[in-house]
């Protein structure tokens, strides 16, 4: 178990005030180095409770990217911590870094590379900017709103 008090600021502290131990580390070796990951989980589900994929589709719809609009709650999935979150769409565009390339059909008959404005949800700011991501931005030809 892991003491509350050892946590970074932004960790999700389960200090057993829900009457469950707390979080637990799961301590992995990196596999291009020395190192190692470390990923938090808390160990009681009712307190962090994630939906499945047929609860969210039951309580959402999914719509082409293009009729997202500024405010929608848009499901994104974070593979890494392996659980489903909607967040609010803040804005539209590209990352600076990282450009996220779409491909589209070409008057010609081809297949075309475009840089289209994307949707960015307010999930992982810097000073309050959320554009600066690419894990902001909702990827696909739909979302699930």
């Amino acid at each position: 178990m892991v003491d509350r008090d050892s946590l970074g600021d932004g960790y999700h502290g389960c200090d057993g005030d829900y009457g469950h131990p707390g979080l637990v580390a799961v301590v992995r070796p990196q596999a291009w180095g020395e190192g190692t990951d470390i990923t938090f989980y808390c160990d009681d589900e009712s307190h962090v409770y994630q939906p499945t994929p047929e609860e969210v589709a039951e309580t959402s719809v999914e719509v082409p990217l293009s009729d997202v609009k500024l405010g929608d709650e848009v499901w994104l999935y974070d593979g890494v911590y392996s659980k489903r979150e909607s967040f609010p769409v803040v804005g539209f565009g590209q990352p600076e870094f990282n450009r996220i390339a779409v491909e589209a059909d070409a008057p010609n008959g081809r297949r075309e590379v475009m840089y289209p404005d994307l949707p960015y949800v307010a999930k992982r700011d810097r000073d309050g900017d959320f554009s600066w991501n690419c894990n902001n931005y909702v990827h696909g030809d739909t979302a699930r709103i």
